[in-house]
């Protein structure tokens, strides 16, 4: 009984720190989409890919987060919610790369 409580345990600490990354993520998307905003500079193709493949990866994140309800292992849990965050933070990094000014 206590090997099953703290497998749970476990499991919601994972999930609730992958939370905590993601959401900070999230808030540097936010601000870098208000930044965009309310500057000059041009958004470029980059740009809009990275912003979409952010909201793909934050929904995955949140289908990931869900369903470790049902994953069997603790190891597909946190693949699956290690791979969604790295996702996150390559798009956010290419982001705020694509939002750079540059001379030509």
């Amino acid at each position: 009984m206590q090997i099953v409580n703290q497998d749970r345990l476990q499991r919601v600490g994972i999930v609730i720190s992958a939370a905590l990354i993601n959401g900070v993520l999230l808030l540097g998307f936010l601000v870098m989409r208000s930044n965009l905003e309310h500057s000059n500079v041009a958004e470029n193709l980059l740009g809009v890919v990275s912003k979409g493949s952010l909201i793909c990866g934050f929904c995955a994140h949140i289908i990931a987060s869900v369903a470790s309800v049902r994953a069997k292992g603790l190891i597909q849990l946190v693949v699956c919610l290690v791979l969604t965050t790295a996702w996150n933070q390559t798009w956010l990094c290419l982001l705020v790369i694509s939002s750079m000014p540059f001379k030509l």
